[in-house]
């Protein structure tokens, strides 16, 4: 989903700011694979290897799309080899646009989608992935931590 909460990027040098999401495609096989945007949005899409930086769109960029899956939708087809890296990217043909969306795959049972997270790196943004069972982990020590504090217990924790 795209909201007002959503990172941005200026998809064209001469466009307004556009939300996005990133989304980790993971192939099980290698092959050609397709992605298609399903949405009340005018999609656009990204296909890149390796990662993404929102500030740099065009590096390591693999192939986009705008209105080849009809009704102002993308659909990229792309040979991806098992073990690469590769980020599909959502975004709107024009700024600042929100509402929901999906992506179908040509072969689901072959292809791992997981939405990436936005996370600083120095001076120019980078796409990583945050594990949600690393996410839980750090939630539960962390409520750990305060329920030792207001209990008062004297115990060292080690990170």
């Amino acid at each position: 989903m795209l909201t007002t909460n959503s990172p941005t990027f200026h998809r064209t040098i001469d466009s307004g700011l556009s939300y996005f999401q990133a989304i980790q495609a993971t192939v099980l096989t290698t092959g050609t694979y397709s992605f298609k945007s399903d949405s009340l949005l005018d999609a656009y899409g990204y296909l890149y290897e390796n990662n993404f930086n929102p500030s740099n769109p065009r590096a390591n960029l693999l192939t986009e799309d705008d209105d080849s899956g009809g009704d102002h939708q993308f659909l990229m087809s792309y040979p991806m080899q098992y073990g690469s890296e590769y980020i599909l990217v959502f975004t709107t043909h024009n700024p600042r646009m929100t509402g929901t969306f999906s992506i179908l795959t040509s072969d689901p049972s072959k292809v791992n989608l997981k939405y990436l997270h936005i996370m600083p790196v120095s001076s120019s943004p980078a796409i990583t992935c945050i594990g949600f069972s690393v996410m839980a982990n750090v939630v539960i020590l962390l409520m750990g931590i305060i329920i030792m504090i207001i209990s008062g217990q004297d115990r060292h924790i080690f990170l």
